[in-house]
């Protein structure tokens, strides 16, 4: 079996707020309780991000997204949508 990535831990503020924000602007579901302490969005079939709360500094840490353009022309409306520069 090929090694797939099936979830990433990415520490938050507001596990909640993180979760629900990504999972608006990727258009994809996500949920309050997970396994264990995570808020989890499921970003596809077998790929999860789990959002938990750290306290400060909360690293920065950079993801990316491999979509098709319309893919992207969606989720960016949505981010100007929501006023995040």
């Amino acid at each position: 079996m090929p090694i797939q990535l099936d979830h990433l831990m990415v520490p938050a503020r507001d596990k909640l707020a993180a979760a629900r924000l990504l999972a608006e602007l990727l258009g994809v579901p996500w949920s309050e309780t997970g396994v264990g302490p995570f808020a989890p969005v499921f970003v596809n079939d077998g790929f999860t991000i789990d959002f938990d709360e750290w306290p400060e500094p909360i690293p920065r840490i950079h993801y990316c997204f491999r979509v098709s353009d319309a893919e992207f022309s969606a989720i960016l409306a949505r981010i100007q949508a929501a006023g995040i520069p």
